[in-house]
């Protein structure tokens, strides 16, 4: 055997070792939205990932079903604001990752904290404008807790 098929064979051994971890923790938790899971040939890694906005039944109550799945799961999950979405991770050992991504606005609460002139350049035909635009800041509450946090 090559190298290259040694390695290959190992990647692949250690990735159906994680989706055998992942089979056996989403099996121990049948009440949990089914996920979406990603295997990586190059690396072996597997990512678990509950894409809320995109799941029929949850799009409408994606903070519960959120706090449902950490709760449920337990461990430390990290957050992170992204645009208009809002991420949670956990990773675990052996290289897999899990994921939940919701609409921010389902998390957090939009505050209009004031508004700000700004200048819009030039476009070709258009002459140069100002208009007002929000200022906001979120005010995402954890979901296993009543106290508020930015982000």
């Amino acid at each position: 055997m090559t190298e290259t098929s040694t390695t290959s064979r190992n990647t692949a051994a250690a990735t159906a070792d994680r989706l055998k971890v992942v089979a056996d923790l989403l099996a121990a938790h049948p009440d949990l939205p089914a996920p979406c899971v990603f295997a990586y040939s190059g690396s072996g890694h597997v990512e678990v990932t509950w894409q809320l906005m995109n799941t029929d039944g949850h799009k409408d109550n994606q903070r519960d079903a959120a706090r449902t799945i950490i709760a449920a799961l337990g461990g430390k999950w990290t957050k992170n604001p992204w645009d208009d979405r809002f991420d949670f991770a956990r990773p675990l050992d052996g290289g897999i990752t899990l994921q939940i991504f919701a609409h921010r606005d389902q998390l957090c609460e939009r505050i209009v904290t004031g508004s700000e002139t700004v200048t819009i350049p030039a476009v070709e035909a258009q002459p140069e404008r100002t208009e007002q635009r929000e200022v906001v800041e979120w005010r995402c509450h954890p979901l296993l807790a009543d106290e508020a946090v930015s982000a």
